[in-house]
């Protein structure tokens, strides 16, 4: 028990010292609960689908990138068949007037003779 003094009881500071030990080993050994075992095995899971997730967005970029090249690639295709087909468009158009031409002067030959 503490010492009394002309004040009331003085403190015990081996009591003291011995209580905080006891304090300090029992917080310590919340760790041991069950509740914090699941509430850390929580956090690891959290952390793995937070990590999953990354993972996931990092790839959903990737595709994204992905495709957007191969949307440009079709697109600069599609021109480029669009331009071929301008050009065989306009060949033909001198085809059928060369064969208009040819036309003209064989029936100017044929008149003539």
């Amino acid at each position: 028990m503490a010492a009394t003094g002309p004040l009331g009881p003085r403190t015990d500071f081996g009591r003291l010292t011995h209580g905080h030990q006891e304090v300090t080993t029992e917080l310590g050994n919340l760790s041991n609960l069950p509740a914090f075992d699941q509430g850390a095995a929580i956090m690891e899971m959290l952390r793995q689908i937070q990590h999953q997730n990354r993972q996931f967005q990092d790839q959903m970029q990737q595709f994204q990138d992905r495709v957007n090249r191969d949307i440009a690639t079709i697109r600069n295709d599609t021109q480029t068949i669009r331009d071929d087909m301008q050009t065989i468009r306009d060949d033909m158009q001198t085809i059928r007037n060369d064969i208009q031409a040819l036309r003209t002067e064989i029936q100017t030959t044929n008149r003539a003779s």
